[in-house]
């Protein structure tokens, strides 16, 4: 009889030792999920133009699937309340437990992917997703971030509608007009055209690098008319050398054409408001600058001809804009151009294109 149960507790203890093992005979335990531990819970990441190549870890404990099998991760996003319907894969085939994934690959995921607003704040959520061959997916807990996306803002060059400038200031080189620019697109164009001495004749063309169909030209007789001329007839003619300030109404053919030397005043300047320091032409850059001490407790404005009648100053983007213009008058809202530390400076006022005026305050 004892013989019989110790046969007995044998093959109990046989069975139990088999439940516990697979059919490789491996021993067998109860799966375990992994556990997304990097970033924290609730953390914010803010992508900008600077961080892109920037790394954000994300780290986890392995899984455990009960058995000595291969195991793979990958790192799953997706938008807040969206339960990973359709997530997006941030990093795969993962066999360790952490990855870094660049911001700009993050960045791409949520925009692209996941179909989010650029430049704005993205509450997502976060998880780690277990596989291994034969076994169902292991799936972690989900941890919620807020992403700032970003896109750089691309500034669309306005187009100007333009007239076109030949002269012996260019060699009437038909491969090089200089434009006139209309802002407004109303047949009103300006700009500035630095004419060397001996060399002060021009006229306007309607078409970029052609004589033709249309030209002007004008009598020079200080009616400040124009009309359509042929190509030998009639240019312009500056009454002075150097900076030259042209305004040409096509709709109404008339034109002004003034002599402007041009300065910069203010009380960040040695002379204060009384008086100008004369800006110089360097024919290299095509531009008007002078090298002179500022201080940081004024502020200065370009002005034309020593009086307040075409002036510069800022507008509310930091942008070169006319406070006061011969034809256009008196503009409200333009600001004082000012320096951060007292020093020497070198200040440059570029006129040569008339799409863009532009200036620089650079620290020497």
């Amino acid at each position: 009889m004892k013989r019989q149960f110790k046969l007995f507790a044998f093959l109990i203890l046989i069975f139990l030792v088999g439940s516990c093992n697979d059919k490789s005979g491996e021993m067998v335990k109860d799966p375990v999920a992994p556990v997304l531990n990097t970033p924290d819970d609730g953390s914010t990441l803010v992508i900008d133009g600077t961080n892109l190549a920037s790394e954000q870890t994300f780290g986890w404990e392995a899984a455990d699937f009960g058995a000595q099998v291969a195991v793979s991760y990958e790192i799953q996003i997706d938008i807040d309340g969206g339960a990973f319907a359709n997530p997006s894969i941030l990093s795969g085939d993962l066999t360790g437990t952490s990855v870094n994934v660049t911001y700009e690959a993050i960045n791409d995921a949520v925009i692209d992917d996941l179909a989010q607003e650029t430049n704005t704040e993205v509450a997502v959520d976060v998880r780690v997703v277990a596989t291994s061959a034969g076994f169902d997916d292991l799936i972690s807990n989900v941890i919620g971030m807020t992403i700032t996306t970003y896109e750089e803002e691309v500034i669309e060059e306005p187009e100007y509608a333009n007239i076109w400038v030949a002269g012996t200031f260019q060699g009437w080189d038909n491969t090089n007009f200089i434009s006139l620019t209309s802002a407004a697109d109303n047949g009103v164009y300006e700009g500035y055209l630095y004419l060397p001495e001996g060399q002060l004749d021009f006229k306007l063309y309607e078409n970029q690098n052609d004589w033709g169909p249309d030209s002007w030209g004008t009598d020079n007789d200080g009616s400040g008319t124009i009309y359509v001329a042929n190509e030998a007839c009639c240019n312009f003619a500056a009454d002075a050398f150097g900076t030259n300030w042209v305004e040409v109404d096509i709709p109404n053919l008339t034109y002004k054409l003034v002599a402007m030397s041009w300065g910069i005043i203010g009380d960040a300047t040695p002379t204060g408001w009384d008086s100008d320091t004369e800006l110089v032409y360097n024919s290299e850059t095509q531009a008007l600058e002078v090298t002179l001490d500022l201080v940081a407790a004024g502020s200065f404005k370009f002005r034309a001809n020593g009086a307040w009648q075409h002036d510069f100053g800022v507008d509310a983007d930091g942008k070169l804009a006319y406070a006061d213009h011969l034809t256009d008058g008196y503009t409200e809202g333009i600001n004082n151009i000012t320096v951060s530390e007292d020093g020497n400076y070198t200040v440059t006022l570029d006129l040569h294109n008339s799409n863009e005026y532009t200036y620089s305050v650079v620290k020497n």
